[in-house]
C-alpha cells in the first residue's frame, strides 16, 4: 500500500509527496493547518479529485491492515504541503449522521472505502456509498460544503435494498441499494450520477449491478435512469455507435465513469460477477430538449387552474405528450397525458385544475414516439396563488431568455450572467418587471444568472 503523490507535467513525472516505501503511517499534524511533514497514510480505494484552484483532495480508503478511514485531506501544489481538513485520525470511526438535511460541526460520515466522491462546479463535494471495515455497504449521500458535512439522503444503516420507483421519475422514496465500487460523475448542472457497483438490488440480493441513477443535488431526490433493478444482468450491446432503447452495459464493479460538457454520462470497463474484465465504452445520452421550433408550450393562470396549450410542427411518429410539473425547475412529476396526433402540425391543451398554492410552478412536456424515444419541451413558469411570478422562460434556450420578476423591487439593479467557471459573461440593468437577455451568440452550455437578493437561475443553452 502506497501514499506517494506524483505530478506529471512537461512530459516528466515528479514525486512531490509521501513515502517511497510501502505501508506508511499517516502524519496528521493539526487539523486545518498545513505542515511540511503532514501526509495521509498508505491506502487504497480512496476517493480523489482536484478543485478549481488545482488543489488535490482525497477522502477515506482502506489500509494494509484492513482498517478504513473517514479523513479528508487536501494537498496544495503551491505550498507543497498536505492539510488534514476533516474526519478522524483514528480508523473505523462510526461517524455521526445527525438530522438529515442539517449539517453541524459534529456531523461526519462513517469511515469507508470504495465510495464515489467528487465536486460540483461550486466546489461542494458529494459522497455516495462505499463499504465499512466489515464489508457492509452504504447508500448514504453526504455533502461537504463550507467546512462541514451534511447527510442529505440514503440510509444511516448498511446493506439497504434499492427502492427503484418508476424509471426516469424522481421521487422522495427512491434510493439505490448500498454498494461499493460504483462508477460516478457530477454533471455540469451539479447533479450526481451513479452506475453499477457491487451491492444490493430491489430484492435485497447482493452482487454486481448495472443500474444507473441520478441524484438531484437541488431537490435531494433520486431517479432510476437505466439498467436493471436486479443483480448480475448481462449486457445488450446492439450495434456499435448506434443508440437504442434496449442497449445496456452488463453488471459490473469498478467501472470508470464521467460526464462530458453536454451532461452525457460515459462508462468504461470494470469486472463482472465471474471476475471477467471488460474494455467496453458506453455513452448514456441524458434526455435532451426538443428543438424549440418543433413544439411551443404556453400557459396562463385562470381562476379554475392553469391552462396549458402547445403547438407542434412536422410531427412524425409522435405517440404521447406527458405533462410534467415541478416547483423548482429541476425535479418534475407527471400530472397527466395527452395522446398525440402522430403527424403534421397540431394544437393541444391541458388543464391543471389543482396547481400548488403559494409558489411558482414550472411545466414541461415529456414527448414519446412510437419507437419509445423521449424528448422534452422547453420549460415555462406560472405564478401559483400567492406566488410572486418569478421565473425564466423558455429554458432551455436557443436564442434569448425572459426573466419574469413579478415585482419592481429589482428595478435599477444588475442581473449578472456567469459561466460554470465563475467568469462574468454579461451584466444588464433591470428596468422593469421583466428582463430579456439575447444569448444567441453564446456557445451551448450551462450558465448561471444571478439577481440581487434572489437565488441563482440556471440557464441551459442548446
Amino acid at each position: 500500500y502506497l501514499n506517494d503523490l506524483w505530478e506529471y507535467s512537461g512530459n516528466k513525472w515528479t514525486w512531490v509527496s509521501g513515502g517511497s516505501g510501502t505501508n506508511t503511517t499517516g502524519v496528521y499534524g493539526t487539523k486545518g493547518t498545513p505542515g511540511a511533514g503532514n501526509a495521509p497514510g498508505s491506502r487504497y480505494y480512496a476517493s480523489g479529485w482536484s478543485d478549481a484552484s488545482g488543489n488535490v483532495w482525497i477522502f477515506g480508503g482502506r489500509d494494509q491492515n484492513g482498517n478504513v478511514y473517514n479523513d479528508l485531506w487536501t494537498y496544495s501544489p503551491t505550498q507543497k504541503q498536505w492539510t488534514w481538513v476533516s474526519g478522524n485520525s483514528t480508523p473505523n470511526s462510526g461517524g455521526s449522521y445527525g438530522t438529515e438535511g442539517t449539517g453541524t460541526g459534529a456531523t461526519l460520515p462513517p469511515a469507508r472505502f470504495g465510495q464515489f466522491m467528487s465536486i460540483d462546479a461550486s466546489g461542494n463535494a458529494w459522497l455516495f456509498g462505499g463499504s465499512d471495515k466489515n464489508n457492509n455497504c452504504f447508500n448514504d449521500v453526504w455533502e461537504y460544503s463550507g467546512g462541514q458535512w451534511t447527510w442529505v439522503g440514503g440510509s444511516s444503516s448498511t446493506d439497504a435494498a434499492g427502492v427503484y420507483g418508476t424509471k426516469g421519475v424522481a421521487a422522495a422514496g427512491n434510493m439505490p441499494g448500498g454498494r461499493i465500487g460504483a462508477g460516478g460523475a457530477i454533471d455540469p448542472a451539479g447533479d450526481m450520477w451513479i452506475f453499477g457497483g457491487n451491492g444490493y438490488d430491489v430484492n435485497d440480493n447482493g452482487d454486481m449491478l448495472n443500474d444507473l441513477w441520478m441524484f438531484s443535488t437541488t431537490s435531494g431526490q433520486w431517479a432510476w435512469m437505466g439498467g436493471a433493478n436486479t443483480i448480475d444482468q448481462g449486457a445488450s450491446y446492439g450495434t456499435k455507435g448506434s443508440a437504442a432503447a434496449g442497449n445496456v452495459p452488463g453488471a459490473r464493479n469498478d467501472a470508470s465513469a464521467w460526464s462530458d460538457a453536454s451532461g452525457n454520462i460515459w462508462v468504461m470497463g470494470g469486472f463482472d460477477q465471474n471476475g471477467d474484465t471488460y474494455n467496453d465504452l458506453w455513452e448514456f445520452s441524458t434526455p435532451s430538449p426538443l428543438a424549440l421550433t418543433a413544439v411551443t408550450l404556453e400557459g396562463i393562470a385562470l381562476g379554475n387552474g392553469n391552462s396549458l396549450t402547445w403547438q407542434t410542427i412536422n410531427e412524425l411518429n409522435t405517440a404521447l405528450f406527458i405533462v410534467e410539473r415541478g416547483t423548482d425547475g429541476v425535479v418534475f412529476t407527471p400530472i397527466g397525458s395527452v395522446p398525440a396526433a402522430g403527424s403534421g402540425n397540431n394544437s393541444y391543451s391541458f388543464m391543471d385544475a389543482d396547481p400548488p398554492k403559494g409558489r411558482n410552478i414550472y411545466y414541461r412536456l415529456k414527448m414519446t414516439d412510437t419507437y419509445e424515444n423521449i424528448s422534452y419541451s422547453s420549460t415555462i413558469v406560472l405564478a401559483g396563488a400567492g406566488g410572486n411570478g418569478m421565473g425564466a422562460y423558455p429554458n432551455p434556450i436557443t436564442g434569448g431568455i425572459t426573466v419574469r420578476l413579478g415585482t419592481n423591487a429589482l428595478v435599477n439593479t444588475p442581473a449578472r450572467l456567469f459561466d460554470l467557471g465563475g467568469r462574468l459573461i454579461r451584466e444588464q440593468t433591470i428596468t422593469g418587471q421583466e428582463l430579456y437577455m439575447n444569448l444567441a451568440n453564446l456557445p451551448a452550455g450551462i450558465y448561471l444568472l444571478q439577481l440581487e437578493g434572489e437565488k441563482t437561475i440556471r440557464i441551459i443553452k442548446i
